[in-house]
């Protein structure tokens, strides 16, 4: 079961980015033990013409009694307006998401080990080279953290846009 406190500081970590009814969310709880400190990695995505996928991460830090959260998402470096990712390969770049609205998001509760290994992917992808649409972008991104950290994958073949995807790792897992 979901523990409260993450599923509280997840739900606070979503709705102070955004109006409370605009975003579905789904909750999974990947943890196999009890920890001192609660940790959440969300895939988020919004819709749109073109759509977003990103990533939210959440720490607790008992001692300053708060989440820690950063949100970020892969892009094309060229460009961050996402219409470049359209014309071909470029070097690709993390960038702060924090102002994101998201519309759909799969709020994982997970221990530090499964934490730090999607931590470790964030690490490569921001150094990964290129960003090209479909093969290494920013779907790709929140399906390689979500694999971190224990979700199934579906294919992305009938959910090409990034909001059709993570709705589809919702109903996966």
């Amino acid at each position: 079961m979901l523990n409260p406190k993450i599923a509280l500081a997840a739900l606070m970590t979503v709705s102070w980015t955004l109006p409370s009814s605009a975003a579905e969310m789904k909750y999974i709880d990947k943890k196999v033990r009890s920890e001192g400190v609660e940790y959440a990695v969300s895939l988020a995505a919004e819709g749109g013409e073109l759509g977003h996928a990103f990533v939210i991460w959440n720490r607790g830090d008992d001692t300053a009694n708060m989440t820690i959260q950063q949100v970020v998402g892969f892009y094309p470096q060229a460009d961050k307006s996402k219409y470049e990712a359209m014309f071909g390969s470029s070097p690709g770049q993390i960038f702060d998401d924090s102002g994101e609205k998201p519309d759909y998001v799969v709020v994982v509760s997970v221990n530090s080990d499964a934490y730090e290994r999607a931590r470790a992917v964030f690490e490569k992808w921001k150094s990964s080279g290129n960003y090209l649409l479909g093969f290494s972008d920013c779907t790709t991104f929140a399906a390689e953290i979500g694999g971190a950290i224990g979700l199934k994958l579906p294919s992305r073949i009938f959910a090409p846009y990034p909001i059709e995807y993570i709705k589809k790792v919702g109903e996966s897992n």
